[in-house]
């Protein structure tokens, strides 16, 4: 399956898509103890009337929560069409590695959890270097190595391996974009960060778990319904001790300075 059939099969009508990733984002926040949106709008160090590209925008999430924070001016582009969750954020459909701006127009970028679905990645990577200006700061978060250890472990020992987009997620940042950077003598600094996921119920991790592009991919091969009746007798137990599943996101996030 190429990296377009993958896209298309998460987020386009075959799977769930935005509804999936706004559902996982919603309980990595509600369940977790780590912020993404609050640690990326930090690094980028937005202000007051500066702009803001996010590639692979997903439902806006992030340049909504932004935008209500700092009075900036916001863009999203991402290859699904989606209804987003802010009629302020302008909105584009296009692909990461074919930004549809011209040279040095945005302030800020941001791309998050989202550039290990293209196998252009560099020209993608390029493309967000292009449109924003010099001085301007491009962050890029995804998971780092470890990621989901317990969450990966669960899978394997009932379903056998993970998905190939699990995988490249996985060694993306750490393994291909930082040498990238580094080859490219680009200025950046990289720190990885854990999320502490607890939960509460096996509903509430039955609930995640099939959001995920693991389950969406397995389900392809597998029965679905299965494989949900298949987790919840194996976590009935750990519930029933009076214990909760849990794990830890690892999250990698990069900042690169356009010089």
């Amino acid at each position: 399956m190429s990296d377009k059939d993958t896209v298309d099969y998460l987020y386009a009508a075959k799977g769930r898509g935005l509804q999936d990733l706004a559902t996982r984002l919603d309980l990595n926040t509600r369940l977790g103890n780590f912020d993404l949106s609050n640690t990326i709008r930090r690094r980028l160090s937005l202000q007051d009337g500066m702009s803001l590209l996010d590639v692979g925008c997903g439902t806006g999430k992030h340049l909504s929560e932004f935008r209500r924070q700092t009075r900036i001016t916001v863009y999203g582009v991402d290859p699904s069409s989606q209804k987003l969750v802010d009629d302020e954020i302008f909105f584009q459909r296009a692909r990461a590695e074919e930004l549809p701006f011209r040279d040095g127009v945005f302030d800020r970028a941001t791309c998050n959890y989202a550039m290990y679905y293209t196998n252009r990645w560099q020209e993608a990577c390029n493309e967000m270097m292009r449109v924003t200006k010099d001085g301007g700061l491009i962050v890029i978060s995804g998971p780092g190595i470890g990621n989901n250890s317990e969450f990966y472990g669960l899978h394997r020992e009932l379903f056998g391996d993970i998905s190939d987009i699990d995988k490249i997620g996985l060694e993306f940042l750490d393994q291909k974009l930082i040498p990238y950077l580094v080859a490219q003598g680009v200025t950046f600094m990289a720190e990885l960060r854990g999320n502490r996921v607890v939960y509460p119920t096996a509903e509430d991790f039955i609930k995640y778990y099939t959001s995920t592009s693991l389950f969406r991919m397995t389900s392809r091969e597998l029965d679905p319904t299965q494989m949900v009746g298949t987790i919840r007798r194996h976590l009935s137990p750990i519930y029933e001790e009076g214990k909760q599943f849990e794990n830890i996101k690892r999250v990698r996030i990069v900042t690169i300075i356009k010089d």
